[in-house]
């Protein structure tokens, strides 16, 4: 019964400790560009006008708006670099990024009095990687699951990879962060997981020793005859 309590208690503290995962991950939208706070970074753009590239003569300008701070505007109609062959640039700077969460690009392209234009979006993170929130719920569920059957079915075993489970992705989310975000909080939560990933490794190791490499910790009743 003990076991029970104890496998219900784990689960119910590790599901509420990833359940503040989502909070970190932003709003669904299909961002084209990944881009890390405080970089440089350039966007290019193809322009085809008729089903070939854009000549020399082309002119692209670009307008990028927050969806994060009121639609506010950080490029407003500039010009792109003509790169040839089609190929436009604008390089954000580094004031450009230093604000995270999702942009909204449109690019306006004219040739001979032709006019085209294209919208999509980037994002800007901490770490300039996708979001990996959904993974990092799916390795907690397991943590939870494994730990949990580990102590129902009393084999240390199972505990001990739940427990690796868990030690791993506090590593992860040390160096990667959480979602997309990495700032002190991640870092605070990756050394709480990692603390709890140590714990239910070396308790069912160091049960395992004791018990010479046996899953089985139940106490065995002796039977003697009369």
């Amino acid at each position: 019964m003990v076991q029970v309590k104890t496998a219900l208690l784990i689960t119910i503290s590790a599901i509420f400790l990833f359940a503040i995962l989502p909070s970190l991950a932003s709003a669904e939208v299909n961002a084209e560009y990944q881009i890390k706070q405080y970089s440089v970074f350039d966007i290019q753009r193809n322009c085809i006008n008729n089903g070939t590239f854009c000549q020399v003569g082309a002119v692209c300008n670009i307008s990028i708006n927050s969806l994060n701070n009121n639609g506010t505007y950080i490029v407003r109609n500039k010009p792109m670099t003509n790169s040839g062959a089609g190929m436009f640039n604008f390089t954000l700077s580094g004031a450009d990024t230093r604000n995270t969460g999702f942009f909204h690009v449109t690019v306006v392209c004219e040739e001979l009095h032709q006019k085209g234009s294209e919208e999509f979006f980037y994002q800007v993170t901490t770490t300039g990687e996708e979001n990996n929130t959904t993974m990092f719920i799916i390795i907690g569920m397991a943590f939870c699951l494994l730990i949990a059957f580990g102590y129902l079915l009393r084999n240390e075993y199972i505990v001990f990879i739940g427990g690796t489970t868990a030690l791993i992705s506090g590593i992860y989310g040390m160096i990667y962060g959480f979602g997309n975000v990495q700032n002190d909080f991640t870092r605070m939560l990756s050394l709480i997981i990692i603390g709890i990933g140590i714990i239910f490794t070396i308790m069912p190791a160091y049960q395992l020793v004791e018990n010479g490499g046996s899953p089985e910790y139940e106490e065995v009743e002796e039977i003697t005859s009369e």
